[in-house]
């Protein structure tokens, strides 16, 4: 028997599936009727604001997302 693990995604390619676990995951935990979240969205928040967490991008889709039901646009500043 041999049991292989890629952890660094080298053997398969595993972006699209990481990106639809994070869509996932914000819209499981947002309420279907008052905000909803891209999947565009998620992919430029992650790039503008340099997210490689999962944790730090869930956070980043669901506050984008609460924010846009209150009304309020939300463009991530960026300072370098």
């Amino acid at each position: 028997m041999l049991v292989c693990f890629d952890v660094d995604g080298v053997l398969v390619d595993v972006s699209q599936s990481y990106h639809q676990a994070l869509f996932d995951t914000v819209s499981s935990l947002l309420h279907p009727e008052s905000s909803r979240v891209e999947p565009e969205v998620l992919l430029k928040l992650k790039c503008l604001l340099n997210l490689n967490n999962d944790w730090d991008a869930a956070l980043a889709g669901i506050s984008t997302a609460g924010l846009r039901s209150k009304g309020l646009n939300f463009r991530p500043m960026i300072f370098w």
